[in-house]
């Protein structure tokens, strides 16, 4: 019977030590990205506040969904109009201890956020203007949402919808 011999040298030991940290590495930037920061922001026109303090008050809702693993804290809310600067929303009244900012959200979990109707239809020419919606986190990263088509028509519609509503409602008094 044979002898078999196995004789290691200095460029195998090297070539494994290569393979298996380019391996770890790939393996934790995988982890990387799969637990980065994911937010979806949902803007949901004209909607209106029922019950409490500042019932029948129309406001546009930031909706905030953390889809990522981590944490995150939004700390302001605003619309960038197309020529301009960025406009930064104001709030409605916090007496009823919703939509207050900065907050924190967790994996899974949305918060939403208000801006007047009224104000920000007139700041921005009926939402003609807008750009993008977006909040902000405490990274100071900017989490957008497009002004597209179907949004200004969901917009266009609530505007128009709303002029027919309080003529019909003046025409029965």
């Amino acid at each position: 019977m044979k002898n078999i011999t196995i004789q290691i040298t200095a460029s195998t030991v090297a070539w494994y030590g290569a393979i298996t940290a380019t391996a770890t590495l790939g393996i934790e930037l995988v982890k990387l990205w799969l637990e980065r920061r994911r937010v979806k922001l949902e803007i949901l026109p004209r909607m209106r506040l029922m019950g409490g303090i500042i019932s029948d008050t129309d406001v546009v809702v930031f909706k905030v969904i953390n889809k990522g693993k981590r944490p995150i804290t939004i700390n302001q809310h605003g619309v960038k109009l197309k020529e301009g600067d960025n406009y930064l929303v104001t709030l409605p009244p916090p007496r009823i201890g919703i939509g207050l900012l900065p907050k924190e959200i967790l994996d899974g979990q949305d918060y939403s956020v208000f801006s007047l109707f009224d104000e920000l239809r007139q700041r921005t020419n009926d939402f003609s203007d807008v750009e993008y919606f977006y909040v902000i986190d405490a990274m100071g990263k900017y989490h957008k949402r497009k002004m597209d088509r179907k949004l200004l028509k969901d917009f266009k519609k609530k505007i128009e919808s709303d002029g027919v509503t309080r003529h019909a409602a003046t025409t029965n008094a």
